[in-house]
């Protein structure tokens, strides 16, 4: 059971360090775009560049991260027995669960309102989360009809 685990780590572990690859890849070329002043990057407005680029930098810090806590869980046996129990501890998975349940309902009530308020306001923004609460539905009637179809 551990050797399967550890397996399970070792793919987390190569897909963690793919994707801080290609975001590395993302951040050098916002930087070469930058200090060569290319004409794809002067032509893109600074602030959504500055805002990706950002983005592109915390998540590339939390894949690094993340991919020095799976090499201790490779390399220590101690770590990786624990690490075992705690992702398959049920009361975690209830917690996360349930967590998950009250932040997608707070979430729904807080966009629905802010998208009848912002039909007073402006009408871009009003569809905008529009399409935004329609997309939410959708992906929530998707994976309940998919867990519903997996756990018959």
């Amino acid at each position: 059971m551990m050797d399967s685990y550890k397996a399970k780590v070792k793919r987390r572990f190569a897909r963690c360090l793919a994707l801080a690859g290609c975001v590395t890849v993302l951040l050098a070329a916002l930087i070469a775009g930058y200090l060569t002043q290319a004409s794809w990057f002067t032509s893109l407005p600074f602030t959504g560049m500055a805002c990706v680029a950002g983005m592109a930098l915390i998540i590339n810090l939390f894949l690094v991260t993340n991919a020095v806590r799976l090499l201790v869980l490779i390399r220590n046996d101690a770590a990786r027995k624990k690490a075992y129990i705690e992702e398959t501890d049920e009361r975690f998975a209830l917690i996360t669960h349930k967590s998950a349940q009250l932040t997608y309902a707070i979430v729904a009530v807080a966009l629905v309102t802010a998208q009848v308020a912002s039909s007073f306001i402006d009408n871009k923004v009003f569809w905008t989360l529009t399409a935004v609460n329609l997309f939410l539905a959708h992906v929530f009637v998707g994976t309940l009809l998919y867990y519903r179809w997996k756990i018959k």
